[in-house]
């Protein structure tokens, strides 16, 4: 895989600046291993013995994401026009995309800001983990990807869910000390994409990690 020149160069001076220059190598080497999937089931509408039959009816191997209740790692398939699926049966996710909402730690019965919510993986996720009860408000500014995270929550059967497509400056005088817990996981440059995207480094070329600064300073301000 070929690099921007810039993020090489910049993961460089990093591990040089903090003195682990014998993690760079392995870091580098990273990007040439093939992306993992996963799929994380829905226990909202079906239960681990149900889905562990599923999965076997499937032909889907039983290797668990650690981090992640109902998490699997997946062989790379096409699984968007699975019946189980469209169901609200299990959401498609790469296993490392489970973890911040299992950190998280949402209890049943609080009160959850998920401020940058699309499409919908960290949203479904903190919707089972309040099992009906207390409110998740899943917050996403862009109006087309705000409707991509409705159709996902709807897929997945929650109830107790408002969704808004609202600049996060403005929440800020509703809900001011409202929430029990908040999740931002704001838009950043993607380096994490540039495995499984092959647009992801020019798109990072174009432009960079200083575009984001703007946003994610709107967003935490």
């Amino acid at each position: 895989m070929r690099l921007p020149e810039a993020f090489t160069n910049r993961m460089h001076s990093y591990f040089e600046e903090k003195g682990r220059q014998d993690e760079e190598a392995s870091f580098f080497a990273s990007y040439e291993k093939a992306p993992l999937h996963g799929i994380r089931w829905n226990r909202l509408k079906i239960s681990s013995e149900e889905y562990q039959e599923c999965m076997q009816k499937m032909d889907l191997p039983g290797d668990p994401v650690t981090w992640c209740d109902g998490g699997f790692y997946t062989p790379d398939l096409s699984l968007g026009k699975d019946p189980y699926y469209h169901a609200g049966a299990y959401y498609i996710q790469e296993p490392s995309a489970m973890l911040p909402a299992s950190v998280l730690g949402t209890k049943p019965g609080e009160l959850i800001l998920d401020m940058c919510a699309a499409p919908g993986g960290k949203a479904t996720r903190i919707a089972e983990d309040l099992r009906g009860e207390g409110l998740l408000v899943a917050n996403e500014i862009n109006t087309e990807r705000s409707r991509a995270l409705l159709r996902n929550l709807e897929r997945c059967g929650a109830g107790n869910v408002v969704i808004l497509n609202e600049d996060p400056a403005h929440m800020v005088k509703t809900f001011r000390e409202f929430f029990d817990r908040i999740i931002i996981d704001a838009p950043c440059s993607g380096e994490g994409m540039f495995r499984r995207d092959p647009f992801a480094p020019k798109s990072w070329e174009k432009f960079g990690p200083d575009s984001c600064v703007p946003i994610q300073t709107n967003i935490l301000g």
